[in-house]
């Protein structure tokens, strides 16, 4: 258990610190594959090294909505490919669970609570992912008004106001 940690925190530590020096840079597209191909990797790992009464397998049903929220419109195929890819990866592990031989590691009595526990920071994530992407939306929605009330301003600095109004209310 602790070697497993231990080894997690040394690979996962400088990936997630990777994604920050990526977001940092303005990289974002860069920030978000690494946090992507990250977590499903993570979460893949440590529901084979784990085993089925983990419950750590449940995070892959919680990629598909973090991605939608995480990556932009224009981005929906490269969501609806990593989506799948995280459904298709948690039917695997899944249908492996039924074939573990019986020397595969086992968690014992701590299993319902890792389970509970696991099952609980899926409901957890999806909040913060929620949120994280309505604060996304909502600073896209100010920018766009701000951008819209410049545009306005300056077509009102360009031509008479009844001109602008009505080239406004019927552009064509």
């Amino acid at each position: 258990g602790l070697w497993w940690s231990t080894l997690a925190a040394v690979i996962f530590t400088p990936v997630c610190w990777s994604a920050l020096w990526f977001n940092a840079r303005g990289m974002y597209g860069a920030g978000r594959a690494v946090t992507i191909v990250s977590c499903i990797a993570g979460i893949c790992a440590w529901a084979v090294l784990l085993g089925p009464e983990s419950g750590i397998q449940y995070f892959l049903l919680v990629v598909p909505p973090c991605v939608y929220w995480m990556l932009p419109p224009w981005k929906r195929r490269a969501a609806l490919c990593v989506s799948v890819s995280a459904l298709l990866l948690f039917a695997a592990l899944e249908a492996a669970y039924g074939h573990l031989p019986p020397w595969w590691p086992r968690l014992g009595r701590g299993a319902e609570v890792m389970y509970w526990l696991n099952l609980g920071g899926v409901f957890a994530f999806i909040t913060g992912a929620s949120h994280f992407g309505r604060v996304g939306i909502l600073r896209a929605e100010t920018l766009l008004m701000d951008e819209q009330r410049k545009s306005d301003l300056l077509l009102l600095n360009i031509l008479p106001e009844p001109i602008a109004r009505r080239l406004k209310s019927s552009p064509a």
